[in-house]
């Protein structure tokens, strides 16, 4: 017999080749400390037993513990918690193993192996991907075997910032648009143009705005990550495509497609409409003269003819992306002595913007909009909103400041019943 939790349970014993009698005892639980008696039996019932016989069990390393089960999940991460192994075979667990994978990979990565606490937040990179999770157990004796895996999908990421800033210059048959790029959000833009009442992409768009997106990383990836907030919006991309081949005196509407694996995101349409022939076929005297002016004060009157044949007045120029204000040059052969000098003329900050009007205010927050300002140059990428609370003893408070990369911003996180400017 042999003692367990319940009392003592029977069990029967085999002869051996020597006239030996022996069991085998199995399925002993390790750590567990375990007492034999035996009796003997005839037809008249059992005898006395003997002595206990007490056995102690080694100890052994933990099971595995059970798979891991997903208790949330963003783009880039999973939350995952497991249940411990049924038994800790006589040692206490102490730490827990944790690998991960995406599902089409072979090779694991561990997450940490020194896991004590549940629940466990697991960064993932990719958005929208299977990843593949496994646990294993640690006690004195060692890590057990790894437990079952699971697989969980991390969630698409957030739709794309919608373009914004949208600018067009438009001639007798072509219309050029510019738009921020917005990097934080977007992997990549669509150009579409609506005919007969549908949204038709603009194929040729593609090729040439992706190898824009490609310029612009291969200069992030040279430039310092120390770089102010500031300094980023300073440097923030332009993107740029000319639709050509339309027909004078027409009216057209765009629209940009800003996209990410989580989906896509419209601007507003963009109506354009381009000059008729007859106005198309020369600048005007002021725009002639305004050209004329530019070259005499670079001492390059020489480019004059060329950029007037081709439709290129000051205002068109200073409203075309640095890259695509290069093509122009090389196009119209302008030396490189004076393009640094022709494009810092071209370049004008923008002007102010209207007096922001509140249109919602709450005990918290203020919602505000406003105007842009008329647009002398590149399109406007971003706007800062600046703020001071003054108390009832007239006490202000310094300034704040929020951005925002359009023409309407909730401004958060104010005092309640306190005056702001």
């Amino acid at each position: 017999m042999k003692e367990t939790t319940d009392g003592w349970q029977t069990i029967a014993a085999e002869e051996t080749g020597d006239s030996r009698l022996c069991y085998v005892v199995e399925n002993l639980e390790p750590g567990q400390e375990y007492s034999f008696q035996i009796r003997a039996m005839n037809q008249l019932g059992p005898g006395d037993a003997t002595d206990p016989l007490k056995v102690s069990v080694k100890c052994d390393v933990p099971p595995p513990p059970l798979q891991p089960e997903m208790l949330e999940q963003t783009p880039h991460s999973i939350v995952l918690t497991w249940s411990p192994p049924e038994r800790d075979n006589g040692s206490e667990v102490t730490a827990y193993s944790l690998q991960f994978r995406k599902h089409h990979e072979e090779e694991w990565r561990m997450v940490s192996d020194e896991i004590t606490t549940v629940p466990v937040e697991v960064e993932c990179p990719e958005p929208r991907t299977g990843y593949l999770f496994r646990v294993r157990a640690r006690n004195a004796l060692g890590n057990s075997e790894w437990g079952d895996q699971s697989m969980f999908e991390t969630l698409p990421p957030p739709l794309p910032e919608a373009p914004q800033g949208l600018a067009v210059v438009s001639s007798h048959n072509s219309a050029t648009m510019h738009w921020p790029h917005q990097e934080a959000t977007v992997t990549g833009y669509e150009v579409q143009q609506q005919k007969n009442g549908e949204w038709i992409s603009v194929v040729e768009a593609e090729q040439v705005v992706a190898e824009q997106l490609g310029r612009i990383s291969s200069k992030r990836k040279q430039s310092l990550s120390t770089d102010s907030e500031l300094e980023r919006v300073r440097k923030r991309q332009i993107l740029y495509f000319t639709r050509e081949n339309l027909a004078a005196g027409t009216e057209y509407v765009f629209r940009i497609a800003a996209k990410n694996a989580g989906g896509q995101a419209f601007s507003s349409e963009i109506k354009v409409e381009t000059e008729s022939e007859s106005s198309a076929r020369q600048l005007s005297e002021d725009e002639q003269e305004r050209l004329r002016a530019l070259f005499k004060y670079h001492d390059c009157t020489e480019y004059l003819e060329r950029f007037s044949a081709a439709l290129y007045d000051v205002e068109t120029l200073s409203r075309l992306p640095q890259e695509e204000l290069r093509v122009v040059f090389e196009k119209m052969q302008v030396l490189p002595r004076h393009r640094e000098r022709i494009r810092r003329a071209l370049s004008q900050p923008p002007g102010a913007p209207e007096r922001p009007a509140k249109v919602q205010v709450s005990s918290d927050s203020m919602t505000l909009t406003w105007e842009a300002p008329p647009l002398s140059g590149y399109p406007v990428v971003d706007y800062v909103v600046s703020y001071q609370w003054r108390d009832s003893a007239g006490v202000e408070s310094e300034w704040s400041e929020v951005r925002c990369g359009a023409t309407c911003c909730k401004v958060e996180g104010l005092l309640p019943s306190t005056e702001y400017r």
